[in-house]
């Protein structure tokens, strides 16, 4: 039996619509969760203090350290999480960022910028010694020295927990 083109090519966009569609519907389900996320084993308190317009918050991050953290820092750091109670924490993070203008020339034209500086520094929560600090400068915001020094800091904590957690367990035999 002969079909002419005409009756073969809207069937043939029919099935290739419906096959579209079924495959766009299957990739749309969400996925299923097989494993549940690692639980928390080591707690940082953070306080934040930004010099230039005085905010000061517990748990305050930056937006660039926050970015940072949710698209990159919390995969690669499952066993850390955040608290907001001092007794709690494992770990002390204190960062504070200030920004010290400077006027740059090219001919006649003069700039001002702003130089930022960010100091990050880790302590135990019970006590002042100091167990890691790192600084860093910006000459703009947009260079993002707050999320350097903040992923500098996350990546000690982890290292240092990981080394007390090996600690603890006897050497094999």
């Amino acid at each position: 039996m002969f079909h002419s083109p005409r009756m073969v090519y809207p069937l043939l966009a029919l099935l290739l619509a419906h096959a579209t569609l079924a495959a766009g519907q299957s990739k749309q389900r969400p996925p299923e969760v097989t494993e549940k996320p690692a639980p928390c084993q080591v707690k940082v308190y953070v306080m934040g203090l930004d010099l230039d317009d005085g905010t000061k918050g517990i748990g305050w991050l930056t937006d660039n350290m926050r970015t940072w953290w949710e698209t990159e820092g919390r995969t690669k750091r499952l066993q850390i999480c955040f608290t907001e109670t001092l007794a709690t924490a494992d770990y002390r993070l204190e960062w504070k960022r200030s920004s010290k203008p400077y006027i740059s020339a090219v001919g006649d034209v003069q700039s001002t910028h702003y130089r930022v500086e960010v100091r990050t520094a880790v302590y135990r929560p019970d006590s002042d010694i100091l167990l890691y600090t790192i600084r860093y400068t910006g000459k703009w915001r947009w260079s993002k020295p707050d999320k350097d020094a903040f992923k500098e800091a996350i990546e000690f904590i982890s290292d240092a927990a990981k080394k007390s957690k090996n600690a603890d367990r006897p050497d094999p035999p």
